[in-house]
């Protein structure tokens, strides 16, 4: 293979991308099935216990739907205390069984060959992280093994250390770890001055609503330097709290009683997901069953 290179990966709550610079400019890199953009969702098969990562997962038709794991980046880092897991364990929009670990950290209980077993959220990062290294390797032609990974501006100490002990387990050196919104700043930065003079020093807000978490930040740059001056956001707010709305919204409709009830909140979630998406750029939309 040719000589290694360092890939940038935003770790989404949702969806992870891979990218890498190269040849003097930003390229996103596919994954193993040509995807732009990877589910953040894993499957553990009951009976092998290998992990499917991405569409594939979220996809997987089985009874064994508590195998599934999604919004793991919601967790990871917290204990089994934490107001917001203790949240997710009483939400009906979340099959899988949160329990406690040894060292108190929140865990998932999972089904293998019939029996229950433990497996940490570290331990299901990694698997998504090791996926997200395979395709670049399998991309790029170039043994992958150090990158920069996207996180929250609040994230914990506890998470941060968490996301770094998941990808050092995948077999990647984390270069460093950069919150999502100044990773935008450098972005904005370089793509707004790449052909002409920047000011000398000019301030920046981003907002950053994603899948699971919300921030806003102000960013004051000053030729290639970058001080956050101040960050506020509400780590329990994202896309995924509007999809968890509207579920409830198009369930609400159901009186039918199904013989699949977790494949069929399954597709009412996609549908309502389609439709947040479809209502960005419509003023109306319907989910058709």
């Amino acid at each position: 293979m040719a000589q290694t290179q360092a890939i940038g990966i935003d770790l989404g709550t949702s969806s992870c991308v891979i990218a890498v610079y190269r040849n003097g400019s930003y390229e996103v890199i596919p994954n193993k099935n040509g995807e732009s953009s990877t589910p953040s969702v894993v499957f553990y098969d009951p009976v092998s216990f290998a992990a499917l990562v991405g569409t594939v997962a979220v996809h997987c038709d089985t009874k064994n739907s508590d195998n599934r794991l999604f919004d793991i980046k919601r967790i990871i880092g917290r204990t089994y205390e934490d107001v917001y897991v203790q949240q997710l364990i009483n939400s009906p929009e979340y099959p899988y069984k949160i329990v406690r670990g040894d060292n108190g950290a929140a865990e998932i209980e999972l089904e293998h060959n019939g029996e229950s077993v433990r497996i940490t959220l570290i331990r299901v990062v990694s698997d998504i992280l090791k996926y997200l290294k395979d395709s670049a390797t399998e991309y790029l032609k170039s043994d992958v093994t150090e990158a920069v990974i996207s996180v929250p501006a609040s994230f914990s100490n506890a998470q941060r250390k968490a996301t770094l002990t998941a990808a050092e387990a995948a077999g990647l050196k984390v270069l460093r770890l950069i919150s999502e919104p100044l990773a935008t700043a450098v972005y904005y930065a370089e793509d707004k001055y790449s052909t002409a003079a920047s000011p000398q020093s000019y301030n920046v807000l981003v907002f950053d609503f994603g899948a699971g978490t919300f921030d806003v930040s102000i960013i004051e740059i000053s030729g290639t330097s970058f001080c956050v001056k101040c960050v506020e956001g509400d780590c329990f707010l994202g896309g995924r709290d509007f999809d968890r709305i509207l579920v409830n919204a198009a369930k609400s409709g159901f009186t039918t009683h199904f013989t699949r009830p977790d494949k069929i909140v399954r597709e009412i979630d996609e549908a309502c997901v389609h439709l947040k998406h479809a209502l960005s750029q419509n003023q109306f939309h319907s989910i058709h069953n």
